[in-house]
């Protein structure tokens, strides 16, 4: 599996913020409650960037040789999970930007500066869990084998 590129993940940001600005002026005309975010969500985005770069570790150990014991089936499984993280992450980045733009350009009406300062928590998780995302793959690269 070879680590997610930048312009891929810049392209699903972009494509999510697109996407997401016209839907959040849908939603603040008719439900201005529902783009409340809650503050645990960036505690959660942060703790799983922080998991993703955890269980990576174990996987360059691995690569390292100093966890000879660690399935290979888990390894993959770590890779993938970091690559969801990264991909996920820059969706997510995107779909809070566009909140926190719609906040701004909504900026005469006090709940949104609340909702574009959480919104603005929320991409910075968002982006954490994308850059850890990308940390983990690259630590669970193997390395290349050498043929005699």
């Amino acid at each position: 599996m070879e680590i997610t590129r930048a312009r891929t993940l810049v392209a699903v940001g972009v494509v999510c913020l697109v996407l997401a600005f016209p839907l959040t002026g849908w939603v603040a005309e008719r439900w201005p409650q529902w783009l409340s975010l809650p503050w645990p969500l960036s505690a959660l985005l942060t703790a799983a960037g922080l998991a993703a770069l955890g269980l990576a570790r174990l996987v360059r150990q691995y690569t390292h040789g100093k966890r000879p014991q660690l399935d290979p089936l888990r390894a993959a499984s770590v890779a993938a999970y970091a690559k969801s993280c990264s991909l996920v992450g820059a969706a997510l980045t995107g779909a809070y930007m566009a909140v926190v733009a719609r906040a701004i350009v909504e900026w005469s009406s006090p709940p949104f500066h609340l909702r574009a300062l959480l919104a603005g928590i929320a991409v910075l998780a968002c982006a954490w869990l994308c850059a850890a995302g990308q940390i983990g793959q690259m630590w669970c690269r193997v390395p290349p084998t050498e043929t005699p």
